[in-house]
């Protein structure tokens, strides 16, 4: 009698939780339930732009983006597409719309609701044989139509894909919240998540008004800035879980950020006046995209000694047209070159992580263009070229093209002419190089010429470990003794941040994304080959050619010596 009872109890307790369940989707019902599922469940793959499908659930904005067939990371595709960032490229389900993404949400009814039967039959089927790795899984189903194929032929497909389906109360969390119509949180809620903390607010206001300085000097400083800090999630001290993005806004920042969406950080803005605000990151943080960096006074401080410093002036700010604005070299050429190298020296474990965690990091083929583990040093500014000459700056300057003046759609038979130049422009740089280090250090390097972070900045070496499609980097030396060593000196730095980071669209064509990854060989063979310089010159040519061996080295320039044959017999 007493077993039926407590029987009889729990089912009870089990309908009223249901019905108290069903009964309770208000405005934090997504935020305290339904988010906590994608942050744990699916956010490994549905985080960034190679979300599958780019269904993005870091928050519910990307949820009711919904899903596009457009695959971000095609490697293959002839020309460019129009970019489709989140929280930046489109606001509002209406504009998605526009842009070619569909519902996933489609319906109450569970039974017809796209998103929840691709739940649903990872429940139903959970131990469905997966065939492929999520990067060449790309089904994107915008219609149930599609379901009883995928039921039958690819069940795998169920989510998350490849991983334990959702346990019951989580299953049961989904349901309630679809049969409601899948509601959001409220406009009071997004606001309060959205608003700055008040510990921080000062800083802000603080670091706004430094970047929005009027004068000449501060302007450029703060273009010099927004374009090496555009992929930060910037945080202060005060609150170290609190992260923002550096923008630039059509508005004044307390007036509420209109931010300026152009497909890179040094393309023409479109309007005369223009202001950099901190916009608090609006979803979940997410690892393989987080490149955290501190804002705090003493950081400012260090901005204003290092850009401070020295008798320079600007007569005139940069355009922003071709052939300057992706050249730092000509664009920042009055910030004197030491400023701009000890900016870069003194958060380089940053500077390295945005082209190694940053959009053009992605896939073998990316990452394949660096060693498994390698240690990255820097040489010290006062034994950099650039730094100890002017007249050396000056001639450099336009030797340091990189791909992207030719913007992100380059004609394919285009491809090899580009190639060549790039090739004539680098060659004629090295040999500039080799004169000048004949005038100004004809004895060459000693191991006092690499930067040691003045004895107290852990980022004067760097470890990066690759695997497969994913690279990390770590301060200091890690590991055994690495095969090739990263050396490098401002202008290999520079050019890394600008190829990789700044220049590169992720969006853009295969021979955009070839050149780039060609560009890439280059720098890291001249990185290397510095590194050899600290060498007994007797030992430097065996080393090289043990590192360089055919084109299984660099399998793209190889790819595009047959393309300029090919060509050429035609």
């Amino acid at each position: 009698m007493q077993f039926i009872k407590v029987v009889a109890l729990c089912f009870i307790s089990v309908v009223m939780t249901s019905v108290s369940n069903a009964s309770d989707v208000g405005p934090e019902f997504y935020s305290r339930k339904i988010q906590p599922i994608f942050d744990h469940r699916c956010l490994s793959c549905h985080s960034c732009f190679n979300a599958p499908c780019q269904l993005n659930l870091q928050n519910f904005e990307g949820f009711q983006r919904g899903a596009a067939k457009t695959n971000v990371y095609d490697g293959t595709r002839v020309k460019g597409v129009q970019p489709s960032r989140m929280w930046v490229d489109a606001h509002g389900e209406a504009a998605w719309r526009k842009k070619g993404f569909f519902k996933v949400n489609n319906s109450k009814k569970p039974e017809e609701n796209i998103f929840w039967n691709f739940i649903k039959l990872r429940a139903e089927q959970p131990k469905a044989e997966v065939v492929k790795v999520v990067a060449e899984s790309h089904l994107c189903s915008a219609s149930l139509a599609d379901m009883p194929m995928i039921v039958k032929e690819t069940p795998e497909l169920g989510m998350p894909y490849g991983l334990p389906p959702l346990n019951e109360t989580e299953l049961a969390t989904l349901e309630t919240w679809i049969k409601h119509g899948a509601p959001g949180p409220s406009t009071a809620e997004i606001k309060a998540y959205l608003k700055n903390p008040v510990e921080t607010q000062s800083q802000i206001e603080q670091w706004q008004t430094y970047l929005n300085a009027t004068d000449l000097k501060q302007k450029l400083v703060s273009r010099y800035l927004y374009e090496h800090l555009f992929l930060a999630h910037i945080y202060f001290p005060d609150q170290k879980d609190v992260f923002f993005s550096l923008v630039r806004s059509k508005t004044a920042c307390k007036n509420g950020i209109d931010e300026i969406a152009t497909r890179r950080p040094n393309d023409d803005p479109g309007v005369e006046k223009f202001f950099y605000c901190l916009k608090k990151f609006p979803g979940t943080i997410v690892h393989k995209t987080h490149i955290p960096y501190e804002w705090s006074p003493q950081k400012l401080a260090t901005y204003r000694k290092i850009f401070g410093e020295g008798d320079w002036t600007v007569a005139a700010l940069p355009t922003y047209r071709a052939g300057v604005a992706e050249n730092p070299f000509i664009a920042f050429k009055d910030i004197p070159v030491k400023a701009r190298y000890r900016f870069l020296l003194e958060d380089s474990q940053y500077h390295v992580n945005t082209f190694i965690k940053g959009p053009v990091c992605n896939g073998s083929m990316a990452v394949n263009s660096i060693q498994e583990q390698f240690y990255v040093f820097f040489l010290q500014p006062e034994a950099d070229n650039m730094v100890q000459s002017g007249e050396y700056e000056a001639q450099a300057q336009s030797l340091l093209m990189m791909p992207g003046v030719w913007g992100s759609d380059i004609e394919i038979i285009d491809t090899p002419i580009f190639y060549k130049k790039l090739v004539s422009h680098r060659e004629a740089y090295r040999k500039l190089r080799t004169q000048w280090m004949g005038k100004i250090r004809p004895e060459g390097y000693s191991l006092k010429d690499i930067w040691d972070g003045e004895e107290s900045n852990p980022n004067a070496v760097l470890t990066v470990l690759r695997h497969d499609d994913n690279a990390v980097v770590l301060n200091g030396a890690v590991g055994d003794l690495s095969k090739t060593v990263f050396l490098l000196d401002y202008p290999l730095l520079e050019r890394l941040v600008y190829n990789l980071v700044v220049n590169f669209d992720v969006f853009g064509n295969v021979s955009h994304q070839l050149l780039t990854r060609i560009y890439m060989d280059m720098i890291r063979m001249e990185a290397e080959e510095l590194f050899l310089m600290f060498l007994p010159p007797e030992q430097r040519l065996a080393y090289r050619r043990s590192w360089y061996q055919g084109c299984r080295q660099s399998p793209p320039v190889c790819a595009l010596i047959r393309m300029t044959l090919t060509l050429k017999n035609k």
